[in-house]
């Protein structure tokens, strides 16, 4: 996907996106949880119509479901951008998620990263390396759910680790 850059000590430095090593600006690694600050467009799945409802606000993730005004044939953009800031060192950033509706697609700036396959109490936590997707400043995760998908959000989140 390209690389960063960054200034250093006024110098342009080229770092390859899977690694990030930052400058002294954080002292702790971050964790984002991504409860709240969502944004919920609906769409037809029917081929070459694609009617799109306006944007909903979702206040928690949690708390969503599926508009039971939208039956067969819609599906839902759940959406959320969040910032990135450098930290004291190498990271990596992985996104997880301890339930979600069966089937949702995972997005990271655009791109898929993986689908949420299994709902309910005995469905494993999905977890995944975004590294490679994130930069710093803005990024976007996004959920792709359809009408009929069982489950819900809980425990959606973006931790920074330290690389090995």
């Amino acid at each position: 996907m390209g690389i960063i850059r960054r200034v250093h000590h006024g110098r342009a430095v080229l770092v390859p996106r899977g690694v990030m090593r930052y400058s002294d600006a954080m002292s702790t690694l971050p964790a984002i949880i991504l409860h709240s600050g969502w944004t919920c467009e609906y769409f037809e799945l029917e081929p070459g119509l694609y009617e799109f409802a306006q944007d909903v606000r979702v206040p928690s993730l949690v708390e969503w479901a599926f508009d039971k005004r939208r039956v067969e044939n819609w599906a839902a953009w759940l959406k959320r951008g969040f910032d990135l800031r450098p930290t004291d060192g190498c990271v990596s950033y992985f996104l997880y998620l301890d339930s979600a509706p069966e089937d949702t697609q995972i997005y990271v700036n655009g791109e898929k990263i993986g689908i949420y396959q299994q709902s309910g109490p005995d469905a494993p936590p999905f977890e995944v390396d975004v590294t490679p997707y994130v930069a710093l400043e803005y990024n976007e995760i996004a959920f792709r759910v359809e009408w009929n998908a069982a489950g819900r959000f809980e425990g959606v989140r973006l931790q920074a680790v330290p690389c090995d």
